[in-house]
């Protein structure tokens, strides 16, 4: 069986289907890594000059505005002043604890004061036009939540935490997000490609596979080990190259960091309220490969 193996290891890799889809796949992993995380918004980003622009605009007018004919651009400026100077010191100085405490109250200030649609309070990211309110206000209420724990979670977290964690930049955390994106569709695509010849053609050379000492069950095994093995190969390689480059940009994260885990509903005395739990990277990423696998 182990020559087996090997001849169907060599057949495997001289196959130029297969270095095509290996190419790319690593070129997916470069595009991810150069283009996709270079462009990514956070939902909840923190920008010094957009909070430094606001206080600007903010003192501008209580300085140069009768506060009696728009009290409440006034009321809102007020909250501007009260919010992102504080913010932007805590940024300054890199006391991240305090960051996503201030950052809560400064989110909820946009999405109260300026993100309104339809009497509802949604952030235009979140805004998908000809759907009810109600779909956008339920969509905006899951990520704040969803920020609520992933903050939270950070404050309890004893490891140094860093701004390109708090975006969600990191090497980890840009796993997992592409995870509950097209990764696992883009990797069952590649195991079908891989696949798609290495049992089929023993039937065009049946003559030759008949007179194998091997008994099909095992011939099968090699093939089944020569792609499990392959995939993972692929995998390994392109997360080696996107980390690489995306570690260079933002770190590589922490395993264990916790990441918030939507669990449903359940039923109150008041309603309904949604249930988070949270698990590390690490315990995620496990979970991950063995459901792919």
């Amino acid at each position: 069986m182990k020559a087996q193996y090997i001849l169907e290891w060599k057949l495997f890799t001289h196959n130029i289907k297969n270095r095509v889809v290996f190419g790319i796949f690593i070129f997916i992993c470069l595009f991810g890594a150069f283009v996709v995380e270079s462009e990514f918004n956070p939902l909840r980003a923190i920008d010094v000059e957009s909070l430094e622009a606001e206080v600007e605009d903010a003192e501008y007018f209580l300085e140069n505005e009768d506060s009696a004919t728009n009290p409440r651009m006034t009321e809102m400026f007020l909250t501007v002043m009260a919010i992102n100077p504080p913010l932007i010191d805590a940024i300054n100085e890199e006391d991240w604890s305090t960051v996503m405490a201030e950052e809560q109250n400064h989110y909820q200030y946009l999405v109260v004061n300026r993100y309104q649609y339809e009497g509802g309070y949604v952030d235009p990211r979140l805004y998908k036009y000809g759907e009810p309110s109600y779909i956008r206000e339920i969509r905006q209420n899951y990520y704040d939540e969803y920020h609520a724990q992933r903050y939270q979670n950070y404050t309890d977290e004893e490891s140094k935490l860093s701004l390109s964690k708090i975006e969600e930049r990191t090497v980890l955390q840009a796993v997992v997000r592409h995870l509950q994106g097209y990764l696992p569709t883009i990797m069952i695509i590649m195991v079908i490609l891989y696949t798609i010849d290495i049992f089929p053609k023993d039937r065009q050379h049946s003559s030759i596979t008949q007179n194998v000492p091997l008994s099909k069950y095992k011939n099968g095994w090699a093939k089944s080990l020569v792609i499990l093995i392959a995939t993972t190969l692929t995998l390994l390689i392109g997360f080696i190259v996107f980390s690489i480059l995306v570690t260079i940009q933002n770190g590589f994260g922490s395993f264990n960091l916790p990441i918030p885990i939507y669990g449903g509903t359940s039923n109150t005395f008041v309603g309904t309220s949604d249930i988070w739990v949270s698990q590390s990277i690490g315990v995620f990423l496990v979970q991950a490969i063995v459901l792919l696998y």
